[in-house]
């Protein structure tokens, strides 16, 4: 019985039996080391592939279920893959996916924003701390999100941005409403100040012709 191994690890056992022998000859033997050598690279390659096969599955099924907009993206900001949610929230298909870029739904500001946050991923690795934007879907909606990116690798190398974003527009619309409620309680409060001030002023003006 010979081991099977790769890499010091043992992966499987590779055995030769004889009716006619009990030993195996030196010349067999080492042809079935040989053999058992090719086969722990291969195992073991064969147990790489099914593994990674897995993750990605487990990756691209968490991917498109996902409540969040996951998208993957160029430093340019060409986008190379969305998930459904995202690309039902700004309107297009997977199929319109390799025309479509950040200037397709940002405006200048945010667009130069967008392109500085993807250079500081591409330089770091990760983004510090989430960054809001804002967009324009197909059918003219303004759309809030909250995102954070990080660098993917392939061997080793940069290969695309990974970009996970949280739909705040609901947010964003309660604080523009607080911000007008609290305007508007503000305005009120100067009117009151100012007609309490113009009041003490007429008690002041009968007082004198009293």
């Amino acid at each position: 019985m010979v081991p099977v191994r790769h890499r010091d690890r043992v992966v499987g056992c590779l055995s030769l039996a004889s009716h006619t022998s009990d030993e195996t000859a030196p010349y067999a033997r080492e042809a079935l080391e040989t053999i058992a050598g090719q086969l722990g690279t291969s195992i073991a390659k064969l147990l790489t592939e099914e593994a990674l096969r897995s993750s990605e599955e487990r990756y691209r099924t968490i991917f498109e279920r996902s409540l969040f907009w996951v998208v993957l993206h160029d430093e340019q900001g060409n986008l190379l893959d969305a998930n459904q949610t995202a690309l039902d929230g700004v309107g297009y298909t997977k199929e319109e996916l390799p025309g479509l870029n950040f200037a397709t739904f940002l405006d200048k500001e945010q667009l130069q924003k967008a392109i500085e946050e993807a250079q500081k991923i591409v330089e770091t690795g990760f983004q510090n701390q989430p960054v809001e934007f804002c967009l324009t879907a197909r059918d003219g909606r303004r759309i809030w999100l909250e995102v954070e990116g990080a660098m993917v690798y392939r061997e080793g190398t940069p290969y695309a941005i990974h970009s996970i974003a949280r739909d705040i527009t609901e947010r964003k619309r309660a604080e523009q409403q607080l911000a007008e409620r609290n305007q508007e309680l503000f305005a009120l409060s100067e009117e009151a100040v100012r007609r309490g001030e113009r009041l003490q002023q007429l008690s002041a003006q009968l007082s004198r012709l009293e």
